[in-house]
């Protein structure tokens, strides 16, 4: 009988120790698969602040998983529209309704193009992670942990879409005599190594496939020559424009002359219907 309780005390323990150790991982997995949905959030209005979006009071951070800055960067066309670039692709989010300041801050407003579709949701993991053995001497410690998921999704008429998650961190609480304040905080950035922005994915539109269709077959241009970056609807509202640029032209002298143009492209036919100087 000893014996018996004595192994099923062992393997409490080890159950324990595996549950303390290994939940924060098994949570994450599971996130991979499923999450719980917390909120839908308006997205709009959305502003650059210079080291994230601003979205209201919640600002979506532009620092990866290891809290350096990513491969993101935003400037503006000649148009005065503000162009969002990762990973060697561009999307078009919207014209510009700031001017540069003068002084050099960095924020920037915005506003998406009409018809653009902007969602952002919040979603949670099923599964939190004990932590009340890490005690602080000067600040409460938190029970448990879980992560919190913001999800950016924009989707183009053109059809390209941009597709931004954020990893966040939420922590409980239990109530005390001597602060009320308990329960699960708000998604928090833990400047650790584990929250930030977690995956950034840019899908081209019907109207940049056929802008590369187009200069493939017409111009002979191979795609390690040029970059394209949607404009937006044309004038007619039926069709698009699509900037083609040839990377020979950004390295010259004055760049935008050269080889580069603007295609419109039809939304219905998805061809070419104009070819015009760049812009």
């Amino acid at each position: 009988m000893r014996f018996i309780l004595l192994r099923s005390a062992i393997c409490l323990i080890g159950l324990l120790l595996l549950w303390l150790l290994a939940s924060r991982p098994a949570s994450v997995l599971l996130d991979r698969f499923t999450t719980a949905r917390a909120a839908s959030i308006p997205a709009i209005p959305i502003e650059y602040e210079g080291g994230g979006f601003g979205v209201g009071d919640l600002t979506l951070t532009f620092a990866g998983l290891d809290n350096l800055r990513t491969d993101l960067a935003l400037r503006s066309d000649g148009s005065e529209r503000l162009i969002l670039s990762s990973g060697g692709r561009t999307f078009p989010l919207g014209p510009r309704l700031s001017p540069p300041d003068p002084s050099g801050r960095p924020e920037i407003r915005f506003e998406p193009d009409a018809g653009d579709i902007v969602t952002l949701t919040l979603d949670r993991s099923w599964l939190a992670w004990p932590t009340f053995w890490d005690i602080k001497i000067m600040t409460r410690t938190a029970w448990f942990r879980r992560n919190a998921y913001y999800r950016l999704k924009w989707k183009k008429k053109s059809g390209a879409i941009l597709d931004m998650l954020w990893r966040y961190e939420q922590q409980y609480y239990p109530s005390n005599r001597l602060d009320v304040t308990s329960g699960w905080t708000p998604p928090l950035m833990m400047f650790k190594s584990t929250t930030g922005l977690a995956r950034v994915e840019i899908t081209s539109g019907n109207a940049e496939a056929a802008a590369a269709e187009y200069v493939a077959g017409v111009k002979g241009w191979k795609y390690s020559e040029y970059r394209t970056e949607g404009r937006g609807a044309a004038p007619d509202g039926r069709s698009d424009l699509v900037a083609v640029i040839f990377l020979e032209d950004e390295r010259g002298a004055n760049p935008g002359a050269g080889k580069s143009l603007v295609l419109q492209v039809d939304r219905v036919t998805r061809k070419v219907i104009q070819e015009m100087g760049s812009q």
